[in-house]
């Protein structure tokens, strides 16, 4: 014979992962201990720091001498498709002219 059909229940919100039920207050004792560690040795931070914007001026510099400058627009802007293809004719003008 034929069955029931089960009935329906809303769905279970399922727990994430990242919560953990502290109050607001800790983002702020966590920022005052990160900064205590910056004014206590800044040199990690420091050495971090300059790494990356060599790093990203060579990564741009490597761009613009191959002629692929334009790329970085493609993957950085959260604009419009008409703001994107805008900012390629500006780039490919600076390019051909």
């Amino acid at each position: 014979m034929l069955e029931p059909l089960p009935t329906l229940r809303a769905p279970e919100k399922p727990v994430s992962a990242y919560a953990r039920g502290l109050p607001a207050r800790e983002a702020f004792t966590w920022l005052a201990a990160g900064w205590n560690d910056l004014r206590r040795n800044p040199g990690p931070s420091l050495v971090y720091g300059v790494f990356l914007v060599v790093l990203s001026y060579a990564a741009l510099w490597a761009l613009a001498t191959t002629g692929l400058l334009y790329l970085c627009f493609l993957y950085t802007s959260d604009a419009g498709d008409e703001e994107v293809w805008g900012a390629l004719g500006v780039v490919r003008n600076l390019y051909t002219t």
